[in-house]
């Protein structure tokens, strides 16, 4: 990186600063990972203030800082702007436009960092990829990402995510994406924004964002498909197992720990055990497509694609011959439905489910909970269910109920009858925490010969 404190001056709109003009090889917020020749911006949130640093940033090599407080003579260059996070998305952005290389927007309801992971791969034949890390995908995290580009990438993918009206249209102004891609439309976040038709628009936002000469890369088994193909003046191009769209899921069936299907024509693999990525991957393989990666390439890298952590990652208990899906990073209505659809999908051993509570479904929390159990009823109903939470109390047919998941552990632990065949699906919000089930069951010890658990 090299960007000089007049380009920034003018980027920020910071009041001018009389010094000599210096370059910089990095903008940093964190003074762990300060080096020479940086500029230095403190950021400021509910947990930490960045000013707290400043003098920690400059003995680090911090040639200038940003800031918003008032700050005693530091000797160097200050930049004062009213909003330090505004001001880290707009240096973003000076360097952002500096490439220019296809980069690609992803949100939706659910599957956005699946997504992503899987448009990195199948973007790869191009060249070297940028993506936000794990879900880094917010007004600091964006610009962080953004930061990184070199001369070296071919592409880069961004993972927007959203609390609110107006988040999405703010990243896309620090990104400027030339491709978005909406996984879904469902009703997380319905507490904080009212409605679906409101989540629509506020995740419509980065279709909107996008001129004539861009692609907007849309769902077409998604309801909402229409309502945002409105939004956007941009190409629309749909993916989907409807007749009506631009690249056709067919085919599709249960291959090893994973799915196969085509799409107009080619065949795709992807390693993830959980159906509902077969929409994830279609919608990864038509946005390299259209930038100019030939379908048998992006279907290749696709093959090499492995799900991030506590995303329906599949994992084999070789000591109790069992499978536990984690998907325990987070739920919402439609993610959970998904992921008992791919639990009723395998056909050995029994089918046990642990379902922490589903957050910020606001007045539709209550029904929620209740079509779960109705959605499990429709499958002809689990050998077991267990529920973890208030909320998820409200799914109908358990077998036993916890209030928290270190309750749920300790019984996975310890008093859960296991059989050989059986296949586990653990799945709740981000605050259930219920990677801790998971961890309770990956660390149980072998069946003795009777079928029961052998725990030390």
């Amino acid at each position: 990186m090299l960007l000089s404190l007049s380009e920034i001056v003018k980027a920020v709109g910071s009041l001018p600063v009389y010094a000599e003009d210096i370059h910089f090889t990095g903008v940093c917020t964190d003074t762990r990972l300060v080096s020479e020749c940086n500029l230095f911006v403190a950021l400021v949130s509910p947990k930490d203030n960045g000013h707290r640093y400043v003098d920690a940033a400059i003995l680090g090599g911090a040639t200038a800082v940003v800031v918003s407080e008032d700050l005693e003579a530091i000797g160097v260059p200050v930049l004062r702007v009213a909003d330090t996070t505004v001001a880290y998305g707009q240096i973003a952005r000076l360097w952002r436009d500096r490439f220019d290389i296809p980069v690609v927007g992803v949100t939706g309801s659910v599957g956005k960092t699946t997504t992503k992971e899987m448009l990195a791969a199948v973007l790869s034949p191009l060249g070297p990829v940028l993506k936000t890390e794990l879900s880094q995908n917010n007004e600091t995290g964006v610009p962080k990402a953004l930061l990184n580009l070199t001369q070296d990438h071919r592409a880069a993918v961004i993972e927007m995510g959203m609390r609110g009206k107006g988040q999405i249209a703010e990243l896309c102004g620090i990104a400027r994406p030339v491709v978005g891609v909406i996984t879904v439309i469902s009703d997380n976040h319905i507490e904080l924004l009212g409605s679906q038709e409101a989540i629509a628009d506020s995740k419509g936002e980065l279709v909107a964002s996008l001129s004539n000469d861009d692609i907007a890369v849309l769902n077409a088994d998604d309801p909402f498909s229409q309502r945002l193909s409105r939004l956007t003046s941009a190409k629309i191009v749909r993916f989907g197992s409807s007749e009506l769209t631009d690249y056709r899921v067919t085919g599709e069936r249960r291959e090893d720990d994973g799915w196969v299907f085509d799409l107009n024509g080619t065949t795709v693999r992807t390693l993830s055990p959980a159906r509902h990525d077969i929409s994830n991957a279609a919608a990864a393989i038509t946005v390299a497509i259209q930038c100019g990666v030939e379908p048998k390439d992006a279907a290749d890298a696709l093959a090499q694609y492995v799900p991030a952590p506590m995303r329906m990652e599949l994992v084999k208990m070789e000591t109790w011959d069992g499978l536990i899906l984690n998907d325990a990073y987070n739920a919402a209505p439609a993610s959970v439905k998904s992921a008992l659809d791919t639990l009723f999908s395998y056909e050995r051993g029994r089918k046990i489910a642990f379902l922490g509570d589903m957050k910020e479904l606001g007045e539709r929390s209550e029904s929620a909970h209740r079509e779960l159990g109705e959605a499990i009823e429709t499958h002809g109903g689990l050998d077991a269910l267990y529920t973890v939470g208030e909320l998820a109390a409200g799914i109908a047919g358990a077998k036993q109920r916890f209030s928290n998941s270190l309750e749920a552990a300790e019984f996975a632990a310890q008093k859960l009858d296991l059989k050989p065949g059986d296949t586990i699906l653990v799945k709740g919000s981000r605050s259930m925490a219920m990677e801790k089930v998971v961890n309770a069951l990956s660390n149980r010890d072998t069946l003795d010969p009777e079928g029961q658990t052998n725990v030390t």
